[in-house]
C-alpha cells in the first residue's frame, strides 16, 4: 500500500516522497523480507530480536508502546461471578515470569500492577497487588466452591508469537493451581468477535 507526501501539510513538508507498506502473511515471512533488504523498518517480536542481532545489518530502537496486556473475565460464566475464583487466577500467575516468558527479556515488557500503564497521567502503584503465591491460589481456589472438575476456557490470539506464549504459560500456571482450563487459540478476528 503506497503513501505519497501531502505537499500541503500544515507542519511543513515530509522528508521522504513515499512509503509503503507491506503486508506479510507471519512474522517469519516479515523477517525474511528484513533480512534480505526487501523493507526497511518493522516491528520485531521480542523472540526474533537475538536472532537478528548477530549480524550488523540492524539497529533496534526499543520504545515504550503504550499498551498492557490484560485479562477479561466473561461474569456471565456463573463460576467467573466469583471473585475469590478470579483472585485465585490472578495469584496463580507468576507475572514476572509470564514477562520473561512470553517477551524473552524486562527490556520489553514490565510486569502490570494496574491497567493504566505506567507512562500516563493517572497510573498509581498504590493499588491492591496480586503477587505470584500458588498456595493462596489454591486456597482461594477451595474457597469459591467451584466444583474441582470446572473447566475455564482461555482464549489467546495465536497470529503473534508473544501472545501466544502469554496464553500458553497462563494456562500452565492456572493447571499448577488446580484450575482445569483450555486454551483456545484464535486469529485476531475471530479473538476480537467471540
Amino acid at each position: 500500500m503506497p503513501w505519497t507526501r501531502f505537499d500541503d501539510y500544515w507542519n511543513g513538508k515530509a522528508k521522504l516522497d513515499s512509503v509503503t507498506y507491506r503486508f506479510a502473511k507471519d512474522s517469519n515471512s516479515a523477517n525474511l523480507a528484513l533480512q534480505n533488504g526487501e523493507i526497511n523498518l518493522k516491528m520485531v517480536d521480542p523472540q526474533d530480536v537475538s536472532r537478528l542481532t548477530k549480524t550488523d545489518k540492524f539497529n533496534f530502537v526499543v520504545y515504550p508502546e503504550g499498551r498492557l496486556a490484560y485479562m477479561t473475565f466473561n461474569q456471565n460464566v456463573p463460576a467467573l461471578k466469583s471473585k475469590e475464583l478470579r483472585q485465585a487466577i490472578a495469584y496463580a500467575i507468576n507475572k514476572n515470569d509470564l514477562v520473561t516468558t512470553a517477551f524473552t527479556s524486562t527490556d520489553y515488557a514490565k510486569p502490570a500492577t494496574s491497567f493504566l500503564t505506567p507512562d500516563t497521567l493517572y497510573h498509581s502503584d498504590d493499588v491492591e497487588q496480586y503477587a505470584y503465591d500458588l498456595q493462596k491460589a489454591k486456597d482461594l481456589l477451595k474457597a469459591s466452591g467451584t466444583p474441582s472438575d470446572l473447566k475455564l476456557r482461555l482464549a489467546y490470539i495465536n497470529t503473534n508469537k508473544t501472545q501466544e506464549s502469554m496464553g500458553l504459560y497462563i494456562q500452565q500456571q492456572l493447571k499448577s493451581a488446580g484450575a482445569q482450563r483450555r486454551a483456545d487459540a484464535a486469529g485476531c478476528q475471530r479473538h476480537v468477535t467471540a
